[in-house]
């Protein structure tokens, strides 16, 4: 993760990674907006009605009363169903969020050339952003996060207005009570209770916020062992008939309880963290609770507010100092998800560093002459270069074989003429042209690859043995034949629509 950013970095990129939000559906931002408005303005809506009905009951007046409990049962209701249809729709809204956040990821890995995706830092930045999407939301969490905040600002707004308006209403007894009850001294008591809860709340959010920063490096360092583990052994088929051929089920395990002895004090220490950041806050919002409490109280004994009032003015005191110590926080979750989710937009801007522009020549002879000049090869973040000073010519129409030990740089070889990755040193040509110069996707398409490790996808027949969505169904049948396989396809429930794997009900295994 490295050093932390400034706050103005990261509201820089926790707006851009709102605009794609908005870029993926346009209507979660407003509704955001609006169900933090409802949200915010709604307990004061309660308390403004209940404190009707109690002046109304205690004046005697019960049919004014009827009328206030009618308007608070009857706004409840439809503040009750608004927040519930909101709700609703934003865990429809945030599911296609996670899904659009998946979908980015991987369409702009498709786009992004092999060298660049194959990069240890890239691919790590991508499996953090996954990671920390699942565990917190990704972008969802993100407008939830801003939502949070936005409600407790307008909260706040409306707490301080009520708590303002209760200071300067005039006091209608004498005495001591005139004086301490008078708006300047309780304006004075109430910058002082609230600038100082403030002020520690800001100190306590800080230093949980530093305490969390660290403690989500570790926590992504630890997750990794145990993902690879369930993501991609576990539940790994093909990896299933080794693990029980070879009885590794132990060995497996015992890995894991490792990568969880490694992980449990990570989870220890942010529980240990959260538990005393939520006591802190709650002892702050205590001091707030009794100062609110004392000063309503001597307020209506000296005849400055009604009793039913009392409620309304606790409760406005008591959402302030919550509300202040939930903006912060918000602020706090908001900064450390731009943390990570800044390294998607990070990888968004990769561009492809193959640039070349010219077509490759088509040729009626067919006759293509690649060669190395002087080439050497370092795989990125290494020193140690696995092809050095390799010079040598190939011809199409020659039948050659590349021979040597295991790990000579024979499948290295074949990624830098396949153009997968561009020389550390020297270059190489094509009819006497440096492949770099020609179109990146023309030049590939003249080679027919098949890696040692290749790669079966659960997609029908057709579209596997193409490469291809749309292909020539004459040309593939007589591929088929050549390659002895023909019978079997045709033997296939729906031949070449029959998907590859059993992942899906019409598929078969090959």
């Amino acid at each position: 993760m490295g050093k932390q950013s400034t706050f103005r970095e990261d509201y820089r990129k926790a707006f851009r990674l709102l605009n794609l939000v908005r870029t993926m559906d346009a209507s979660i931002l407003p509704q955001s907006i609006l169900q933090a408005m409802l949200e915010a303005w709604s307990p004061y809506v309660s308390l403004f009605f209940t404190a009707r009905l109690i002046d109304r009951l205690m004046a005697g007046n019960f049919q004014a009363a009827a009328w206030s409990a009618l308007w608070l049962l009857g706004s409840s209701l439809v503040l009750g169903l608004l927040t519930d249809y909101f709700t609703s729709r934003r865990n429809l809204l945030g599911n296609q969020i996670f899904h659009g956040l998946t979908r980015l990821l991987r369409e702009k890995a498709m786009d992004l050339n092999y060298a660049t995706i194959s990069d240890p830092d890239v691919a790590k930045s991508v499996t953090s952003t996954e990671q920390f999407s699942r565990f917190h939301g990704g972008l969802f969490g993100l407008v939830t996060q801003f939502q949070s905040l936005l409600k407790s600002m307008l909260s706040a707004l409306t707490a301080l207005v009520l708590i303002v308006s209760l200071c300067l209403a005039p006091t209608r007894n004498g005495g001591l009570l005139t004086v301490l009850c008078s708006p300047l001294p309780n304006l004075i008591s109430l910058g002082l209770v609230v600038g100082g809860t403030c002020y520690l709340s800001s100190r306590v959010n800080r230093r949980y916020q530093s305490q969390e920063h660290q403690n989500s490096v570790e926590h992504v360092d630890a997750e990794n062992g145990l993902s690879y583990l369930l993501m991609h052994v576990f539940c790994n088929i093909d990896a299933g008939k080794v693990i029980r051929l070879y009885d590794m089920g132990d060995m497996l395990k015992e890995n894991y309880r490792r990568y969880m002895d490694i992980a449990r004090p990570v989870y220890v220490k942010m529980c240990k963290s959260e538990r005393a950041f939520h006591l802190l806050n709650t002892a702050l919002a205590g001091v707030s609770s009794i100062y609110a409490y004392l000063l309503v109280l001597l307020k209506v004994m000296a005849g400055a507010v009604s009793i039913g009032s009392f409620t309304q003015y606790v409760g406005a005191l008591a959402a302030f100092q919550n509300d202040i110590s939930r903006i912060l926080y918000s602020s706090m979750r908001v900064r450390r998800m731009v943390n990570y989710l800044g390294h998607f937009l990070d990888f968004l801007a990769l561009k492809s560093t193959h640039t070349g522009t010219i077509p490759t020549e088509k040729r009626q002879d067919h006759v293509y002459e690649i060669e190395f000049h002087h080439v050497s090869f370092a795989y990125p973040g290494s020193t140690e270069p696995v092809l050095k000073d390799l010079s040598c010519k190939l011809t199409l129409k020659h039948k050659m074989a590349v021979v040597g030990l295991n790990g000579a740089g024979k499948t290295t070889f074949i990624k830098l003429l396949c153009r997968l990755y561009d020389p550390t040193e020297g270059y190489i040509t094509l009819n006497g042209v440096d492949i770099r110069k020609y179109d990146y996707r023309q030049y590939q398409a003249l080679f027919g690859v098949v890696f040692q490790d290749f790669q079966l996808f659960p997609f029908p027949v057709g579209q596997n043995v193409a490469a291809s969505l749309h292909f020539d169904e004459e040309r593939l049948w007589r591929c088929l034949e050549q390659a002895g396989v023909a019978d079997r396809v045709r033997a296939m429930g729906q031949k070449l629509e029959t998907p590859i794997s059993a992942v899906d009900e019409a598929g078969e295994n090959v």
